[in-house]
């Protein structure tokens, strides 16, 4: 494993993903349940400072500052006690995120700005939502926040105050993946939210969780591939529902 580089500013952009791009969000209980790990995990006591947040259905990006040996204690703290949960409310076993979480360090006030942005347009990049005006990110936060010693109020003098906030966040076309990293999850354009390809994965398969999928006997396995193929998902989508290799979807689909 590579050592983690720091940040003289003390502030990275953080992000875990599920385990084979699997969702490790079944529904808003889901959710719910990982805003108050996430909160109780950047307590005060942490030494560590949540800034900024998005949970997207199969990964989450956060905006946080704090020495790497305090992130990593609350980030281990974060992702044992969700994947705990998790796996006992949807008797799964296993890994539920993907090996070590990613790390970026930001620097200047132009790489805060940029990857604030880039993390609240994530949803609407994604089609979740048609703004940054999305239910599970910080953004709302942001400009509700009233608090003088919150972070939220603090970093709005970097965009002007609240009405260059969200003109900073009004326009997409300047919002590209601020690294290499972030890259690597981003969404993309898709057809089909994430949201409403789970439901139409549910019904396509007739009472079987998409995530059981990759356990049946091969002979149901790819009739189910088959199935949600033809109820309009994509071979990515069908790859983070399922758990599914996206070579294997491709071949089943004839892609």
């Amino acid at each position: 494993m590579g050592k983690r580089k720091g940040a003289r500013s003390g502030v990275y952009h953080v992000m875990s993903r599920g385990s084979g791009k699997q969702i490790i969000f079944e529904d808003n209980a889901d959710r719910r349940h990982y805003i108050d790990v996430m909160r109780a995990s950047f307590s005060a006591d942490s030494g560590v400072t949540l800034i900024a947040w998005c949970l997207m259905d199969n990964h989450v990006h956060l905006l946080i500052s704090g020495e790497l040996a305090d992130i990593a204690i609350s980030m281990r703290l974060l992702s044992s006690s969700y994947a705990m949960y998790f796996n006992k409310r949807h008797a799964r076993v296993g890994h539920l995120f993907q090996g070590r979480y990613k790390s970026v360090p930001i620097e200047t006030d132009a790489q805060l700005a940029a990857v604030i942005r880039y993390i609240h347009q994530n949803p609407w990049k994604a089609g979740y939502s048609t703004s940054c005006d999305y239910p599970w990110s910080s953004y709302g936060e942001f400009l509700r926040c009233t608090d003088d010693g919150a972070p939220a109020t603090e970093l709005l003098e970097l965009f002007g105050g609240a009405e260059g906030f969200r003109e900073f966040h009004a326009h997409l076309g300047g919002s590209q993946a601020c690294t290499t990293e972030d890259a690597e999850f981003g969404s993309g354009h898709r057809a089909m939210p994430a949201s409403v390809a789970l439901d139409v994965a549910r019904a396509a398969l007739g009472g079987i969780e998409p995530g059981a999928v990759s356990s049946l006997p091969r002979a149901k396995r790819d009739a189910s591939i088959s199935r949600l193929g033809a109820a309009g998902l994509s071979v990515r989508q069908i790859e983070r529902l399922t758990g599914v290799s996206k070579s294997t979807v491709a071949r089943l689909l004839g892609h």
